[in-house]
């Protein structure tokens, strides 16, 4: 249930910011996909700086990874979220 809370709230952002081109994943093990390598670390980046932290994948740069703790709940996915839109104001 959280984990399809959660993809529904990043598709929402990836609606947002053409910058992300997909959201995939299964469960709270989901992935953003960025167009760039540039807008993926940086994006990343500006997450850690607000305390979010989100990793890279091993396959490519432009896709980072998220997998929140399996009992996360409706407001940490709500902060998680909030960062998420401002770093990718700042970022793409």
């Amino acid at each position: 249930v959280m984990g399809e809370k959660l993809k529904s709230e990043l598709q929402k952002l990836a609606e947002k910011f053409p910058q992300i081109v997909d959201v995939r994943g299964k469960g709270l093990m989901l992935g953003m996909e960025f167009a760039t390598k540039e807008q993926t670390q940086s994006f990343v980046k500006r997450c850690l700086e607000a305390g979010l932290i989100v990793g890279g994948t091993l396959h490519t740069e432009k896709v980072l990874r998220i997998a929140p703790p399996l009992v996360i709940g409706d407001e940490e996915i709500a902060w998680a979220v909030s960062i998420m839109e401002k770093a990718a104001k700042e970022a793409l």
